[in-house]
């Protein structure tokens, strides 16, 4: 498996969203990372899919590159905005695609996962993700 630089696909993600014609902020790019990264060790054999591991914050992981990135805006909730053209931004999508260089089963869990859940509010992201975390340690806790 192909693993990818987190910032490559950071800007990736934030071209797809807008290309869907959704908003994303900081918080929501780093939930839709986190995701991501989730749902492709789950998928392939725990196979991680960025050269970076997530730090924990009070709401939920972070990546500390892709936040130092966006850390003017992080805490603001300020939109995520590229100003392109419906034309240079399916150019520049296509362009962070290929930037990917993933295999063709790897893309398509990136994109489905992203399509899934970019159209969610930040705060839904993280509440789903607090839920998961919950749930999860009660289960590792019954089976101890």
């Amino acid at each position: 498996m192909k693993k990818v630089n987190v910032n490559v696909m950071a800007e990736f993600v934030v071209l797809f969203c807008q290309n869907l014609g959704v908003t994303i902020s900081p918080l929501k790019l780093q939930k839709l990372l986190y995701y991501v990264q989730a749902w492709h060790i789950a998928k392939f054999d725990k196979e991680i899919l960025f050269d970076t591991l997530p730090e924990a914050w009070a709401n939920g992981p972070v990546y500390r590159e892709v936040y130092n990135q966006y850390k003017t805006t992080f805490f603001k909730n300020q939109n995520i905005t590229t100003r392109l053209e419906e034309i240079q931004l399916s150019e520049q999508l296509q362009s962070k695609q290929n930037n990917l260089d993933l295999e063709a089963n790897q893309l398509e869990l990136v994109v489905t996962v992203i399509d899934l859940y970019a159209k969610l509010s930040d705060e839904r992201l993280v509440t789903y993700l607090q839920y998961i975390i919950y749930n999860l340690n009660s289960y590792q806790k019954t089976k101890l």
